[in-house]
């Protein structure tokens, strides 16, 4: 491990790959800005308050859709289910930007954002705060509707989407417990 004294003597990749080793759930944030769907893929979405109801999640500067976030009050978030792999990768490059609300897994009519229509968690969300982090914004937004079904989640981890392993041991323990 290469420790620093604190001036930045680690490189960005340094920080990104270790970064890379944190698992987390995915989502993808869409919205409407002039007319036009738009939306990406991110793996910061988290839950910030339930009094007010609020997530957060960040957008890279670089990102397609960052210009449309910092101009639109509504967007939706729908974090993802394992089976949404494809779906995902749609949004994880701006290369396939032309495709991504092609599915018919979109419902396109609503006037609030566009929506999703599989994943774990669908919410409805107006943008509270946007916050300046460097090469990112910070996200806060007020969620106004919530839909939820269980499942299996999408999960981002070391650079790939990926469902979740069953720990083996777990599973026998489970299955032992089941029968007893």
């Amino acid at each position: 491990m290469t420790i620093t004294d604190g001036n930045g003597a680690n490189s960005a990749r340094d920080v990104t790959d270790a970064l890379a080793q944190l698992a987390s759930g995915v989502a993808i944030v869409s919205l409407w800005r002039e007319g036009a769907p738009q939306g990406l893929l991110v793996s910061s979405l988290i839950g910030l308050s339930v009094d007010p109801p609020r997530v957060l999640f960040t957008v890279r500067r670089d990102a397609s859709a960052y210009a449309a976030l910092m101009a639109e009050d509504r967007c939706a978030a729908v974090i993802l289910a394992a089976g949404d792999r494809e779906d995902a990768a749609l949004f994880s490059s701006s290369r396939s930007a032309g495709e991504r609300f092609a599915s018919p897994s979109w419902d396109l009519p609503c006037a609030h954002a566009p929506m999703f229509k599989g994943g774990l968690a669908r919410f409805e969300l107006r943008i509270h705060q946007r916050l300046d982090a460097g090469a990112n914004a910070i996200i806060i937004a007020d969620i106004l509707a919530v839909a939820s079904t269980p499942g299996e989640p999408l999960v981002y981890h070391a650079r790939r989407l990926t469902g979740l392993v069953a720990d083996a041991q777990i599973v026998a323990a489970a299955k032992v417990r089941e029968r007893a």
